[in-house]
This record gives C-alpha cells, structure tokens and sequence, in this order.
C-alpha cells in the first residue's frame, strides 16, 4: 500500500513538472531568438530529440522494474535535469553568437543583438574611416544626417522594442556608436 502511494504521488508530481517545463519550452520555443535562427532553427530539433529521449530511454529501462515507484522517480530526475542540458548548450550557442563576424552579422539579422559589445569593443571605435565600417557591416537599414552621416542597422527588429545600432560619422571618420530603441 505504502509503494502504491509513493507511486502515484511521484506520478502527480511528474504530471506538475512535466507541465511546468513544458510551459517553459513552449514560450522559449515560440519567442527565443537563437532557437528560431541559429542556423535555421537547428537547435529546436536537437531540443525535441533530447525531450523525447529524456522520456523514452527511463521507460525502456525501468518499466519492468519490480519495485514501481522508480520509474516515475527516474522520470521526474530526469525531467528536471533536461532543462539544466538545454540551457546550457544555449548558453554555449550564445557565447559563440557574442564573437562578431561578417558572415554571421548579414545572414542573422535577429541575432546581431548578442554581437554588439564585441563589435564595439573590437572593431568600431572613434577615428575609423567611413569605407572600413562599410565593409564591416555592409550597407545601413537607414541614412541621417547632411553634415554628419548617421548609420544606423536594425539589431533587434522585434515588433515591441526594435533596437538600432548607430555609427556616427563626421568627415567619414567614426565619432560616436552606440544603440537605441526606436
């Protein structure tokens, strides 16, 4: 009687966090930028598969288990720790899309945001020449600006809160960058 409860009460407890997590995913599937766009959403299968695995693999081990309550115990271990996995190959992913690069500046367009400080950093600073920038970051989303040109590149075009980055130019020498929400 006493493994009968213990049981069940681990199924309960597995059903709460399995949609507790799944609420998570479901928002980080639908809104997180780097699952959507990291090279065309590979990161969304490699989740899908791990999720399935994380309930497949403890069925198949433990559901001949004489004693009852260990595969829902496996279970609900194994549920809690995928999320932990997952977040850390995304943080993996957004340490790599931190490093700029040309190539990944043009073609992810949704994902420049994470790029930003290491571009500020490295490669744009006062005094660069205006064809030095061009060739950085090709051509701007939009142009001000008579006497003094102002660059400006969409680094978050979210619907809410888009995000611009500026290159300011005087006598096509950079003279200020930075970003701002339009």
């Amino acid at each position: 009687m006493k493994a009968k409860l213990i049981t069940i009460s681990l199924y309960l407890l597995l059903t709460l966090i399995v949609c507790a997590t799944g609420v998570y995913w479901l928002f980080t599937f639908a809104f997180d930028d780097i699952l959507n766009y990291y090279y065309g959403g590979i990161l969304k299968y490699i989740f899908i598969l791990i999720m399935i695995l994380v309930i497949i693999l403890p069925i198949i081990k433990y559901r001949k288990h004489q004693q009852k309550w260990i595969l829902p115990a496996v279970l609900c271990l194994m549920v809690l720790i995928m999320p932990i996995f997952n977040n850390g190959i995304l943080k993996f992913v957004e340490d790599d899309l931190r490093l700029y690069s040309c190539e990944k500046w043009t073609r992810h367009e949704k994902l420049r945001i994470y790029m930003l400080d290491d571009l500020e950093t490295h490669y744009i600073y006062k005094g660069q020449k205006y064809e030095y920038v061009k060739n950085l970051l090709g051509e701007p989303d939009f142009i001000s600006g008579e006497s003094s040109q102002r660059y400006e590149y969409f680094v978050n075009p979210g619907f809410m809160d888009p995000i611009m980055f500026y290159v300011q130019f005087e006598d096509g020498v950079v003279v200020e960058t930075g970003k701002r929400h339009t």
